[in-house]
């Protein structure tokens, strides 16, 4: 089943994400380089892959750790200085038709395969994607179209981070502000200097979080539910939560509430808890019932929760940090 969205393939809950990449071993602009900021051990895999000369166009490669979701680089040009072509997209499909069902995915999302740098027409791409993908069994299939103007998730943490001016900024930069898309920096900074920028507001990201938010006297349950709230869920949304809303990338836990709205946590700060959410049912609530872990808690329950929590600490408001 096809679900189309406006957000990137980073703020879905998807098991699987797909990469666009060329087979020169090259992630240096568009999706392919937000790809290898965020989970640059996939990258090191990529080159390698590369210098094997195992990247081709028509034949998907996957990657996967601990620490990340399922990544498929899905080669939608030779070199990254020339375009894509509609018959190599449509061999990659074909492709992974054959592959997903031995790879063990139930989710996946799908970026505009080849029409960013690419410059192919995406009528005449999603035409193949419905062709090849909308009736396969057992899948569901996000086409995230990235275009929403509000950015979500890690990027929105980043921005936020930009736009206040919570870190030295390049020049150039402040002059600029505000922006709307992490990416938007691209126009003003080198291609030394943004992954360079990205990777400082990382840091500052967590060293953030690891300041503001600690909740060392309660709880596990009642903690889940202070970090919950604290990160802009209300008690009705904290209620319809599953394990599967949360996804781990990388350094982050991304919980992705719906298509429009995602939200991350430091991996650091999640392991406060502690919370193993590989042992558990990808259907179960998140915060379920005491002696029914097949139902939720109820909201009214949740904000009595909230309102203990916050008594506990001494504190009567939460201010956020990202």
């Amino acid at each position: 089943m096809l679900h189309e969205t406006e957000t990137t393939v980073f703020n879905t809950n998807a098991q699987a994400i797909v990469n666009t990449v060329n087979c020169v071993g090259v992630m240096g602009a568009g999706l392919a380089l937000e790809f290898k900021l965020r989970f640059p051990k996939m990258y090191v895999d990529y080159v390698s892959r590369c210098r094997r000369q195992e990247i081709k166009v028509g034949k998907l490669s996957y990657y996967r750790d601990d620490y990340t979701p399922i990544i498929i680089n899905f080669p939608t040009k030779n070199h990254w200085k020339y375009p894509s072509k509609l018959s190599w997209i449509e061999q990659g499909l074909q492709d992974f038709v054959q592959q997903y069902p031995q790879w063990g995915i139930t989710s996946v999302a799908f970026p505009k395969l080849g029409c960013d740098r690419g410059g192919l027409n995406w009528n005449d791409v999603y035409q193949l994607i419905k062709k090849y993908l909308q009736d396969l069994p057992d899948l569901t299939i996000y086409i995230c179209l990235d275009t929403e103007t509000t950015p979500q998730g890690l990027e929105k943490a980043l921005v936020d981070l930009v736009n206040n001016n919570q870190i030295d900024l390049y020049p150039q930069i402040k002059a600029y502000l505000p922006i709307q898309r992490l990416r938007d920096l691209q126009k003003v900074l080198t291609k030394k200097e943004y992954p360079h920028l990205f990777e400082l507001l990382n840091l500052q990201l967590q060293d953030n979080f690891k300041k503001q938010y600690t909740f060392s006297k309660c709880d596990v349950r009642i903690k889940l539910i202070l970090l919950l709230n604290y990160l802009g869920l209300n008690s009705q949304e904290i209620s319809q939560l599953k394990v599967n809303n949360l996804v781990q990338q990388n350094e982050y836990i991304l919980i992705a509430y719906d298509c429009q709205k995602s939200i991350i946590i430091p991996l650091k700060s999640w392991q406060q808890m502690p919370i193993n959410l590989a042992i558990l049912n990808p259907e179960q609530p998140l915060i379920h019932q005491k002696y029914k872990q097949q139902k939720p808690l109820k909201p009214a329950t949740i904000q009595k929760l909230l309102s203990q929590g916050k008594k506990e600490m001494g504190i009567s408001k939460l201010r956020s940090c990202i």
